[in-house]
């Protein structure tokens, strides 16, 4: 789910502190904290399902795992 919060709260402080550049696209992702599993999400599905979410999740933050960023890289996935 995204995490629009995370978006706006950075883009606030850039402008707070005077560091905010328009006209550029910012992308966020597992690695920026920009996309997550919701806190409700606890009540609804196994722990065993958001363990393994949490450790593919920790795979793709430290590089182990290298999503697809592009369709082109997306169709070269075996």
């Amino acid at each position: 789910m995204k995490k629009v919060n995370v978006g706006v709260y950075d883009t606030v402080k850039e402008f707070k502190d005077g560091k905010l550049s328009g006209g550029e696209a910012k992308v966020y992702g597992l690695k920026e904290d920009g996309v997550g599993i919701p806190e409700s999400t606890k009540n609804l599905v196994p722990q065993d399902v958001i363990d393994y979410v949490n450790t593919m999740s920790d795979k793709v933050k430290n590089g182990e795992i290298k999503v697809p960023g592009t369709e082109e890289e997306f169709n070269k996935v075996d």
